[in-house]
């Protein structure tokens, strides 16, 4: 969130706003966070098939573990 704040995408009211709202949503079990130990382990798979952009690797990574696949308009993919 203060990324966020600092690039001037959202006031620090908008900002809490969503994180009210976001923390809403895992107490409820409509969002879950899968620990990063679940797929760690296809980190090197993921950053090799997204060589563009490494830092969603964690996403490619869990798709991998969850054998599912990525509905993306992204060309790596």
């Amino acid at each position: 969130m203060a990324a966020i704040t600092q690039h001037r995408q959202l006031t620090s009211a908008q900002a809490q706003e969503l994180r009210a709202a976001v923390h809403e949503l895992v107490a409820s079990h409509v969002i879950e966070v899968i620990p990063r130990s679940f797929y760690e382990h296809a980190e090197s798979t993921a950053r090799r098939r997204i060589p563009r952009d490494a830092r969603v690797w964690p996403t490619v990574a869990l798709t991998i573990a969850l054998n599912v696949g990525i509905l993306t308009g992204d060309n790596d993919f």
